[in-house]
């Protein structure tokens, strides 16, 4: 296996079978992908989301589509980049819901070190190529992710972003201790028709935690915590 999933952070999920085996299937596949094509994110940080956020701290889980398909962007968080000031137009209008509309750099590192699980439904693609990797195996793994975080029985909200990501909130419907937010993707092309700005997700999530004896997440991401180096676990 050329990547390396993070198995102390998240044991329980791979107690389960067809999880490794839907691993490994993956693995065989992304192996020759990426040593026939260019490819993203760098193979180290195709499970960066799950080393950022262990199991046992996820409170959030916003889901979106694939990662950022120019070169050197997708850091291994959905909607997260690690070229320095650079913020892609999904991400600008992310920023501005939940209220950093001045944010001059894209890292989500500190939202994940307090349990927001920033996952893709595909975690690579081919440089240039958005959702070039769909339909390869990524969205059953992904869905699996999904179930296995709601049935562990600890309030949850999730947040689904995007008509690719909406089909995961379908196997979690009747899961009662947890909170399913839709909304459309926050690409200017959903956006500007509607489908994203007042969907008021940052706040239902943090009152949903409240509500369930949870600190609320601290989606403020001023200067410094932008800037400073990722906590490492």
């Amino acid at each position: 296996m050329f990547f390396t999933f993070p198995i102390t952070q998240w044991e329980g999920l791979l107690k389960q079978t067809d999880v490794q085996a839907k691993l490994d299937k993956l693995s065989a596949w992304l192996d020759k992908e990426y040593a026939d094509h260019l490819c993203t994110p760098e193979p180290d940080a195709i499970f960066r989301a799950f080393e950022r956020c262990p199991e046992h701290q996820v409170k959030v889980v916003i889901i979106g589509q694939d990662p950022y398909p120019a070169l050197g962007v997708a850091d291994g968080l959905a909607f997260s980049t690690k070229r320095p000031s650079y913020i892609p137009a999904s991400l600008r209008n992310i920023l501005i819901e939940s209220g950093n509309p001045m944010a001059k750099n894209g890292r989500l590192d500190y939202w994940a070190e307090q349990g927001v699980l920033l996952l893709n439904t595909v975690l690579t693609t081919r440089v240039s190529e958005a959702n070039a990797h769909r339909k390869m195996g990524w969205e059953s793994f992904t869905e699996s992710v999904v179930q296995y975080l709601a049935e562990k029985g600890q309030p949850m909200v999730f947040m689904f972003w995007g008509n690719q990501a909406k089909k995961q909130a379908k196997i979690l419907q009747k899961i009662s201790h947890i909170a399913i937010l839709e909304s459309g993707h926050p690409s200017p092309l959903s956006a500007n028709r509607g489908h994203w700005f007042g969907n008021n997700h940052f706040n239902l999530a943090n009152a949903f935690l409240v509500e369930h004896s949870q600190d609320p997440i601290d989606w403020n991401l001023s200067a410094d915590t932008f800037n400073r180096e990722p906590r490492l676990f």
